[in-house]
């Protein structure tokens, strides 16, 4: 019985410590996404400071700088960008949900192991026979008493306690 349960104890130990290595490799994967989300913004608005500017420049060379055409042209660009960028955060949101359920979904795994794990421990100590533990009619009475009135055969250390009376 000692072994089994040693064994059921250090399964149910490695079994918490995968839960923790899973979380903490979901947690490295959220931040890679993070990471990766904060680069495509950034690009994205290198991108659309580039392709303004270059139809600032054409304007200017073509003689149309100024001209509605013109202008609604690199109000478009600014447009476009904000449409990307709301999508990138969009994505961004969504990936967060995801990785937070599937840490979630991970722990409760692991407490559901560390359960069934408990379990299984508990139904190998009763089959193993609890009759040979001590019972409470076994255990000699060493002057305790659930009577609260009741005095005591423990010895007094400290001054004595007034006399009780009822």
């Amino acid at each position: 019985m000692g072994l089994t349960l040693f064994l059921g104890v250090v399964g149910l130990a490695a079994g918490v410590s995968s839960s923790q290595a899973s979380a903490q490799a979901t947690a490295t994967q959220r931040q890679q996404a993070q990471q990766q989300a904060q680069f495509e913004r950034r690009r994205s608005i290198r991108q659309m400071l580039m392709e303004r500017q270059l139809a600032v420049n054409i304007s200017a060379a073509t003689g149309l700088e100024g001209s509605s055409g013109a202008r609604g042209g690199i109000t478009s660009i600014g447009s476009q960008f904000g449409t990307n960028l709301g999508y990138g955060s969009l994505q961004s949101g969504l990936s967060n949900q995801y990785f937070n359920q599937t840490q979630r979904a991970q722990t409760l795994q692991g407490v559901s192991s560390l359960f069934m794990g408990l379990s299984s421990a508990s139904a190998q100590i009763a089959s193993s026979g609890i009759s040979s533990l001590p019972t409470v009619a076994s255990v000699p009475n060493k002057g305790f008493t659930t009577d609260p009135y009741a005095r005591s055969n423990l010895p007094i250390i400290g001054p004595a306690p007034a006399p009780i009376t009822r």
